[in-house]
């Protein structure tokens, strides 16, 4: 009954923004806010409503959308804090103490215990500003994560296969290696942060992201240089880089068919390296009986390792999904309404609005 309520309610808003023959910005955050609610996300949806309340507050969604944030469900999502803190404090950090060596100077004591405490400062209260005003969720604080750590691992590909010290001389190669790696560090998570701090996708769609990203380069390197030997040069790279990047943007899409939660997916990268480990282990066991080469032990951890992946995915296969899926027959029924008028849409909302708070 709740679904339906809330469904024929976003149907009455998309009815009247398309009869007035405009795009109603109030109308696209109210309706993503009761997307969110439908979603069991009442964290974000609070964020829609809040943004619909600063924004536009004499719209007619506006004394409705009080409504909702006065319930305790709609207080600020701020799961993620924790990490995003450590995540800031740990790159202001590093930030601040690589800064003197790409400018010449000595990383003593002094100044290390100086850039050091730079860091911290502008780490935690770096950390202070950016949430004060944007409440920080998991599922926002996985994405950002997420994206540093996947440009990072790019940006070492791009500097295993661009030779610094011939493009900027010896003198000035290793510097620009580290600062494109500080601008990397500062760029994806200042980016991210700005990108979904306010509306992010599903927080198991980011948690498969990485996984996806650090498996396929686990196996590519497995595969390229212990089954076949290949040498550490440019074009193993390259390939790296394209297989994981191709990974991690094929895994937003296949998430979206299998919605696995962040736990779940945990799960499964903790069935593959267990797997790896007994593959391995067992090994070294046999290699006293037994003589095994190079390419014989990756073949046998790679093949170890995906068994206890495919082994978790089935002992989790009860998980419940990260996101709610909306119930087909609802969506099917969307269509079967007749379009109604701007006014008498607002009005139907107003009654019906009111009646989520209390279901």
């Amino acid at each position: 009954m709740k679904k339906h309520v809330i469904w024929v309610l976003i149907l009455l808003l998309f009815s009247s923004a398309m009869l007035s023959g405009k795009e109603n910005l109030d109308t696209s955050f109210y309706i993503t806010g009761l997307e969110m609610l439908l979603d069991e996300r009442p964290g974000d949806a609070g964020i829609q409503f809040r943004k619909l309340l600063e924004e536009f507050p004499r719209s007619p969604y506006a004394e409705k959308a009080e409504q909702y944030l006065q319930g305790n469900q709609f207080q600020a999502d701020n799961s993620g804090i924790v990490t995003f803190y450590l995540g800031n404090l740990a790159t202001a950090v590093y930030t601040a103490m690589m800064l003197p060596t790409i400018l010449g100077y000595d990383l003593d004591a002094v100044m290390a215990g100086a850039t050091g405490l730079v860091g911290v400062g502008t780490g935690l209260g770096g950390s202070w500003l950016m949430s004060r005003d944007h409440p920080i969720s998991s599922a926002a604080d996985w994405w950002i994560e997420s994206t540093q750590i996947v440009s990072l691992g790019n940006y070492f590909y791009l500097s295993s296969i661009i030779d610094f010290d011939e493009l900027f001389g010896y003198s000035y190669g290793w510097k620009a290696q580290i600062g494109g790696q500080l601008l990397t560090l500062l760029g994806s998570r200042t980016g991210a942060y700005f990108q979904f701090r306010d509306n992010p996708p599903p927080k198991g769609q980011g948690s498969f992201m990485l996984h996806s990203y650090g498996w396929a380069n686990a196996y590519y390197h497995l595969i390229t240089r212990g089954v076949l030997e290949l040498e550490n040069d440019r074009a193993v790279n390259i390939g790296g880089m394209i297989a994981s990047d191709l990974a991690a943007l094929g895994s937003l899409y296949l998430w979206e068919s299998l919605e696995w939660s962040p736990l779940r997916t945990g799960l499964v990268t903790v069935g593959g390296l267990g797997g790896g480990l007994i593959g391995f282990f067992s090994l070294m066991i046999l290699s006293e009986f037994i003589d095994m080469d190079t390419p014989e032990v990756a073949a046998s951890v790679t093949v170890s390792a995906i068994s206890g992946q495919a082994a978790a995915v089935w002992f989790t296969r009860n998980m419940k999904p990260d996101r709610k899926r909306r119930d087909p027959d609802v969506l099917s029924g969307l269509y079967l309404f007749p379009m109604l008028q701007e006014r008498a849409g607002i009005e139907s909302l107003s009654v019906t609005a009111g009646m989520k708070v209390k279901l």
